[in-house]
């Protein structure tokens, strides 16, 4: 990039409407800039890629600011004699190959090793070397091979096979998944793991006289995959896992070999293997023109916007007041939509220049989230009934319903949980001593499995206790239950371990629950209240709930006293319309004296 601005200039400018130039320091006459770059923003991380955004940014800051070309070797296509390369257009979008002859493997000159060195790079030899500072100057992973140890000639680009091994460049064995994308040579010997990390038996070494520079493609979610599976973190990796731009391979394969021939003027280069199936296709974008003032706020004159748009190398069509957009290959992943062209616009003419005005007119209804009022009167409640919010890990790894997690990031953490039960059974003998008596509750989500696609989150409210009183555990839910105005849910306690637990679904109390009371009226009445002795055969909520069934007269029923399965309990007779008489119960006194 050639410009009049300076670099402190090149920091503020680009830091108010591009990446963001956390530090600026000088080594050895160069000026190193340490950016951050959002990860939407692959086409940024690199040096090319910077000075493209600054090119855009300066001049409207008042600075001159033009795009120097890279200076490359340009090539001529064809095959390459003595290799075959088998590509599958699933695994990799393209693949760029050149073979390399009469070669000297040395240290690199002076001024590579010292770029590569300044931003933290150990340089390693001078082909490697290249394939470095090309993929960190113009933003493209590159990779090179011994030509003579792919020893048949042939390259296939398939899907690994699980646990087949491969030894990577550092003498790191690995046992592969299944699934990820690997190169064989046709024999069954795996000789890379393209796009993450080149293999102990094809790299280069001292005694090598022909390479093989090779840049591929691979389909971002398999890059992904194998490099998060096995914890491998390239700078490659972390570039193709975010869609790199297949036309930036053609540039990097060009500055490649002119590099070589600068530092390594007696080597011969083959004619360039191009295998690019399918070029992508870029969809243009149609904007009314209006429709920028409208959300940036500010009346930008229309020839400003149209000029914006060009300096970041979008094409763009005028028809009347409308823009049809279609932004560059290297742009084409992040800019899909009108609002994404317009935050272009947006933050290249500088947020900073907008003006800071407060709105006007009534503010918006904000909506009610009703879950989430929900929640904190639930928390409340329990609160106050003496329970103790916890919050337990998501993952666990001793649960027989557990799902499996294919990477976990720790053996104590292998499975998603799908019930809350076995946290707070943990919890609660985690902390048993600290306490005469310990009662928690939580709301959290489970993973509930699905026969197809990904499990569905389900939120969950638990209710633990080590109490030893089974009805006063009960009274407090019931109360919960009535703070909520849930009628008719009779809670499933379970004894499991010498604790208390109650586990529900968040959404089935909420659908029960009511924000408004309903009040009925007192009975003029007299109620009949009478004592009964039953021998209890099943739990005490089933007893329960089965004589409030008997009839609709049974207002309430109280336990008075307990001996073994013998209970006593109380029932409470009412009728609104009538006085009762003996007579009138009679069948329902019936029904309880023959209940077993």
């Amino acid at each position: 990039m050639e410009t009049n601005a300076t670099p402190k200039d090149i920091q503020r400018c680009l830091s108010l409407c591009g990446p963001s130039v956390e530090r600026l320091h000088k080594k050895d006459g160069d000026f190193i800039y340490d950016i951050e770059v959002t990860t939407n923003r692959v086409d940024c991380m690199s040096v090319y890629g910077i000075a493209r955004e600054a090119v855009a940014i300066l001049p409207q800051f008042g600075f001159q600011a033009s795009l120097k070309p890279l200076i490359t070797t340009k090539l001529t296509t064809g095959a390459i004699s003595g290799l075959t390369i088998k590509n599958d257009p699933k695994l990799c979008k393209r693949i760029l190959a050149l073979k390399i002859n009469n070669i000297n493997i040395e240290p690199s000159p002076k001024w590579l090793f010292d770029r590569l060195e300044s931003v933290g790079i150990r340089p390693i030899n001078n082909l490697v070397d290249i394939t470095n500072y090309v993929m960190w100057e113009v933003g493209h992973p590159t990779h090179v091979f011994d030509f003579d140890r792919i020893s048949t000639g042939k390259m296939i680009i398939r899907e690994a096979v699980k646990n087949e091994k491969i030894m990577t460049l550092d003498d790191k064995t690995y046992v592969l998944k299944g699934g990820e994308v690997v190169i064989d040579d046709d024999h069954g010997k795996i000789i890379d793991l393209p796009s993450i990390m080149g293999t102990a038996n094809s790299v280069v070494i001292p005694q090598t006289i022909s390479a093989l520079f090779f840049v591929d493609s691979v389909e971002s979610p398999k890059v992904r995959f194998a490099s998060m599976s096995h914890s491998i973190r390239t700078q490659a990796a972390a570039l193709l896992e975010k869609n790199v731009d297949p036309e930036l391979g053609l540039t990097a394969i060009f500055r490649m070999a002119k590099i070589l021939k600068d530092i390594l003027p007696q080597s011969k280069i083959s004619p360039l293997l191009d295998i690019y199936p399918h070029k992508p296709e870029i969809n243009p974008i149609t904007i009314n023109i209006a429709k920028f003032n409208d959300f940036i706020g500010v009346n930008l004159d229309p020839v400003k916007i149209i000029n914006i748009l060009k300096s970041l190398n979008f094409q763009v069509k005028i028809t009347k007041s409308v823009l049809t957009v279609t932004p560059p290959s290297y742009r084409a992943h992040d800019i899909r939509i009108p609002e994404d062209l317009i935050e272009e616009v947006a933050r290249v003419y500088g947020y900073h220049n907008i003006p800071s005005v407060l709105i006007t007119g009534s503010l918006p209804d904000k909506p009610h989230d009703q879950t989430f009022s929900w929640e904190e009167k639930i928390k409340t409640s329990l609160k106050y009934l003496g329970f103790t919010e916890s919050y337990t890990y998501s993952m666990v790894n001793d649960s027989p319903d557990g799902l499996k997690i294919s990477n976990p990031l720790s053996s104590e953490w292998t499975q998603l949980r799908t019930g809350l039960t076995p946290s707070h059974l943990k919890l609660i003998s985690e902390n048993i001593g600290k306490d005469k008596q310990l009662s928690f509750f939580e709301i959290a989500d489970v993973y509930l499995p699905q026969k197809h696609g990904l499990p569905i989150e389900e939120s969950r409210l638990i209710v633990s206790s080590n109490s030893s009183d089974y009805y006063k555990f009960k009274g407090h839910l019931e109360t919960f239950l009535s703070d909520l105005r849930i009628q008719n849910l009779i809670p499933g306690i379970k004894f499991i371990e010498q604790s208390f637990i109650w586990e529900i679904s968040v959404n089935q109390l909420i659908t029960h629950a009511k924000t408004v009371k309903t009040y009925t009226p007192i009975s003029k009445f007299m109620p009949l209240i009478e004592d009964f002795n039953i021998t209890l055969s099943t739990n005490y909520a089933d007893l329960e709930e089965k004589i409030k069934s008997f009839s609709p007269l049974i207002s309430t029923i109280e336990l008075t006293d307990k001996f073994n399965s013998k209970l006593t309990i109380r029932l409470t007779f009412l009728s609104s319309d009538k006085q009762l008489t003996k007579e009138d119960i009679a069948s329902i006194r019936t029904r309880i004296e023959n209940f077993h």
